[in-house]
C-alpha cells in the first residue's frame, strides 16, 4: 500500500495552487475521512446532520472542526459568541440549528453567558460547552444557567466528541419525535374531546326537545277553558258552604270573554285561587248583609278578559270592602284576625303563591272599607315552560 500521509506543512493530494497549507491535524483528519470510512463518525445516520455554530477561541481548532464536522454534516462557524448570537438571530440560520459546540474562555462573551442568551433564542438547540481549564464554578453556571448538554475538557478526544454529538443529535431527534408525537397525540384528544362535546351536545338538545314536548303533554292536559272553570268553582264554592248563605240571596253576574277559551292552568291547582276568591266574596257579603238587613242586594261580578298576552280574571263583591291600612297584607301567610271585618286567612296567602310561582301571574287587590273588594289575577296566556 502506498503511503499517501503528506509531510507536515504540505498539502493533501488534490489541493489547489494559491491554498493556505493545512496543518499537521488538519492533514491527519482528513486522511482518516478518506482511508477509514468505517470510523464511527463517518457512519452516522444521514439524518443527523449537525446543524449549529461551532464557537472556538482558537482558530486552528475552528478550523479542525469545521473541516471534520463539515464531511458529513452542515457547519456555521464563528470566532466569537457575539458573532454566533448575531447569526442566531436570523431566523433562515435559526430555523437550521439542531446543535452548538463552544468553548468556554472567548473575547467579549464566554460560553456559559452565550449559552444562557442562546437559551432564550433557541432554548431547544443542544448545547455543548469545551474548555481547556478545570473551572468548577464554570460547571455549575454551565448546568445551572446554560443547561449545558455536555461539559468537555480539554484536550477533547476526537472519537469522544464525535460519539457525543452524535448522542446528542440522536437525544435532539428523539426529543422532536416526542414533541410531535405528543402534539399530535393532543391534537387528536382535542379533537375527540371535541366531537365528543357535540355528541353531548346533540344529546343534549334531544333531551330539551323531548322534555319540552312532554311539557307539552302536560300543558295540554291541564288546558282548561277558563270561563267553564269559574262556573264550576261558583257551583263548587256556593254549595260548600250553602248554610251561612242560605238567606244571603247572593246575585252572580258572569261576564265572560269568549276570546279567552283554553288557559294553561291545573283545573286543581287553579281551583284553589277561584275557591279562595269566590270564598272570601260570599263571606264578605253574608257579614254585611248581617248588619244591612234584609235591604241589602248582595252581588259578585265574575270577568274574565283577554288582555294581549294575558288573561284577566276579576272578582268583586259589594260587600264590607278591606281597611286600606290592611290592603297590603292580605297575601301574608297567616294574616287573619277575628276583629277584622274579613276573615281572609290563609287562603289568599296559598291563592298568591300559585299564580306568582306556578303561573308567573300576578294578583291584586282594589278595595274601599264599606262599599266593595274586588281581586284581579292576571296570567300570562303562554306556560312558562313553553
Amino acid at each position: 500500500m502506498n503511503d499517501v500521509s503528506p509531510e507536515r506543512g504540505q498539502r493533501p493530494h488534490g489541493a489547489q495552487e494559491g491554498e493556505v497549507p493545512l496543518s499537521y491535524a488538519q492533514q491527519s483528519l482528513w486522511f482518516m475521512a478518506q482511508l477509514v470510512p468505517d470510523h464511527p463518525f463517518y457512519n452516522l445516520p444521514s439524518a443527523l446532520i449537525l446543524r449549529g455554530p461551532l464557537v472556538d477561541d482558537e482558530e486552528a481548532d475552528l478550523q479542525t472542526l469545521s473541516f471534520a464536522f463539515g464531511r458529513h454534516y452542515e457547519v456555521f462557524s464563528a470566532s466569537d459568541g457575539e458573532r454566533a448570537l448575531a447569526m442566531m438571530q436570523d431566523p433562515a440560520v435559526a430555523s437550521r440549528v439542531q446543535l452548538v459546540l463552544s468553548d468556554q474562555r472567548m473575547p467579549n462573551l464566554n460560553g456559559v453567558d452565550f449559552f444562557r442568551h442562546l437559551l432564550e433564542i433557541a432554548p431547544d438547540v443542544v448545547r455543548i460547552l469545551v474548555t481547556g481549564y478545570a473551572d468548577m464554578q464554570s460547571i455549575i453556571d454551565s448546568i445551572n444557567k446554560a443547561h449545558i448538554y455536555q461539559f468537555m475538557l480539554k484536550p477533547v478526544d476526537t472519537d469522544e466528541l464525535l460519539v457525543t454529538v452524535r448522542r446528542a443529535l440522536e437525544a435532539y431527534d428523539m426529543r422532536v419525535e416526542l414533541d410531535e408525537y405528543h402534539g399530535g397525540l393532543e391534537r387528536l384528544v382535542q379533537q375527540r374531546t371535541k366531537e365528543l362535546e357535540q355528541v353531548n351536545d346533540d344529546l343534549r338538545a334531544e333531551h330539551q326537545r323531548l322534555a319540552r314536548a312532554q311539557d307539552q303533554l302536560v300543558i295540554q292536559e291541564k288546558m282548561a277553558f277558563l270561563g267553564t272553570l269559574v262556573a264550576k268553582y261558583i257551583d263548587l264554592t256556593y254549595k260548600s258552604i250553602r248554610l251561612p248563605l242560605a238567606d244571603a240571596r247572593i246575585e252572580f253576574e258572569n261576564d265572560f270573554d269568549e276570546e279567552v277559551g283554553e288557559v294553561p292552568v291545573s283545573e286543581v291547582s287553579f281551583g284553589r285561587v277561584l275557591a279562595s276568591m269566590i270564598t272570601n266574596s260570599c263571606e264578605a257579603l253574608v257579614h254585611k248583609q248581617a248588619k244591612a238587613g234584609p235591604e241589602f242586594a248582595p252581588r259578585v261580578r265574575l270577568v274574565t278578559r283577554k288582555r294581549g298576552e294575558l288573561v284577566e280574571i276579576r272578582v268583586w263583591d259589594n260587600g264590607v270592602g278591606i281597611p286600606e291600612p290592611q290592603l297590603r297584607e292580605i297575601f301574608h301567610p297567616f294574616f287573619t284576625t277575628k276583629a277584622s271585618p274579613r276573615n281572609i286567612g290563609l287562603g289568599l296567602s296559598i291563592a298568591y303563591d300559585i299564580v306568582v310561582q306556578e303561573y308567573g301571574g300576578r294578583i291584586e287587590v282594589r278595595a274601599r272599607e264599606g262599599e266593595f273588594t274586588e281581586l284581579i289575577v292576571r296570567l300570562p296566556v303562554r306556560p312558562l315552560d313553553a
